[in-house]
C-alpha cells in the first residue's frame, strides 16, 4: 500500500482508533510526506546558498525550479493535503492552498524555499496541539463490545444506547462520576417504564416516590 497516496479511514473524533489504524492512516502517511517536504526545503536551501555563491562570484546563476521540480512538490502537497483535511488542521490547509496556486506561476527558488518553511513550520505548530488519549487495554475493549454486553438493555430501552455507550466510554476514560452521572440516565428509562406499570408519573425529581411505591414493604 502506498501510504502517501491510499488513505481510505476517516478519523473521527469520537471513535476508538487501533495503535495500527493510526500509523498505518494518520502517522504514517504525515511523517512520510513531512520527510519528503523537509528534503525539498534542504534542498532548495541549497540552491539559494549556491546562488548567493554565483552571484557573489560573478558567475551565471544555475535555472531556478523546473516545472518537473513544482510538479513534483505539487504531488507531495496534494497527499498531504489528504491527511491534513482529515485532520481539520485548518491553518496547515490554508497554508497548502496558498502554496499550490503559487506553484502554478513561475516561481523562484527563494520563494520555494520560504514556502516550504512556512509550511513545515505552520504545521508543527498545529500538530502540537492534537491530543490523543489511551485507554486502558481491557477497558478499551469494554468500549468495542459495548453493543454486545448491552444488548439486552438496548432491545428493551432503544432510546438507552447512546447513554450506556457514554457510561462505558467514561468508565473506560476513567471519568468515573460521569460514568455513574449517564448510568443513572440509563436507570431512568426503566424507571419511566415501572412508573407506568404503577399508574404513577415519572420525572427525574421523583425517584424515592416510583421505587417506594413499587416496593412497598
Amino acid at each position: 500500500m502506498d501510504a502517501c497516496h491510499d488513505i481510505s479511514l476517516e478519523p473521527q473524533t469520537r471513535r476508538l482508533w487501533s495503535l495500527w489504524e493510526m500509523i498505518n492512516f494518520t502517522i504514517g502517511p504525515l511523517y512520510t510526506i513531512r520527510y519528503m517536504l523537509w528534503h525539498e526545503e534542504q534542498s532548495a536551501n541549497l540552491q539559494l546558498v549556491q546562488l548567493t555563491v554565483a552571484l557573489q562570484q560573478g558567475r551565471q546563476p544555475a535555472p531556478g525550479p523546473s516545472e518537473a521540480d513544482r510538479q513534483r512538490i505539487a504531488a507531495h502537497l496534494q497527499a498531504l493535503s489528504v491527511v491534513i483535511d482529515r485532520l481539520h488542521l485548518e491553518a496547515t490547509g490554508n497554508r497548502i492552498a496558498r502554496f499550490v496556486a503559487g506553484l502554478r506561476s513561475a516561481c523562484n527558488v527563494n520563494y520555494l524555499e520560504s514556502e516550504l518553511r512556512t509550511l513545515r513550520e505552520t504545521m508543527d505548530d498545529e500538530i502540537q496541539f492534537e491530543r490523543f488519549f489511551r485507554y486502558d487495554r481491557a477497558k478499551g475493549l469494554m468500549v468495542l463490545k459495548v453493543e454486545g454486553d448491552w444488548a439486552a438493555v438496548i432491545s428493551a430501552f432503544p432510546s438507552s444506547r447512546a447513554d450506556i455507550a457514554h457510561a462505558v466510554d467514561c468508565y473506560a476514560s476513567e471519568h468515573e462520576t460521569a460514568c455513574v452521572f449517564h448510568l443513572m440516565r440509563v436507570l431512568e428509562h426503566g424507571l419511566r417504564a415501572l412508573a407506568e406499570d404503577v399508574g404513577k408519573t415519572f420525572d427525574v425529581q421523583n425517584w424515592q416516590n416510583i421505587i417506594f411505591k413499587s416496593n412497598p414493604r
